[in-house]
């Protein structure tokens, strides 16, 4: 999320691209083998749960369209990214906004089931 607000230049615009891509990478490398573990084994514990879920079957869809982004980022937009202190690219923009959009789409995907056996108009709090 950072590196997303970073290509937005909406945080840590003193630092240079470069440098904040090389801080962050290894903890986001990090925590997606954190989550692909952890959500294999949740997938492992009630398949047919999971799959039958809509909310599941979109977090997916997403969850792969996030990768496809990270991997679109490092092929074809990273390439000069020291010149991009003076002016970002639009594709790096682009990158960074649908980042953004995605994982807010993965994190609202997966607490799907939750907010739908919430009641929300009898006043009881769960």
């Amino acid at each position: 999320m950072w590196l997303d607000l970073r290509l937005l230049k909406l945080a840590v615009r003193e630092v240079p691209v470069a440098d904040v891509i090389e801080q962050l990478e290894p903890w986001a490398i990090g925590g997606f083998a954190v989550m692909f573990v952890s959500g294999s084994l949740l997938i492992l514990s009630e398949p047919l749960k999971c799959y039958n879920t809509v909310a599941f079957r979109i977090k997916v869809v997403l969850l792969i369209l996030a990768a496809l982004n990270v991997l679109y980022f490092h092929k074809r937009v990273m390439h000069n990214v020291d010149q991009w202190d003076q002016e970002m690219p639009w594709r790096a923009k682009m990158v960074g906004a649908l980042s953004l959009v995605l994982w807010l789409g993965v994190v609202i995907a997966g607490d799907g089931p939750h907010i739908s056996k919430r009641s929300w108009g009898s006043g009881d709090i769960h």
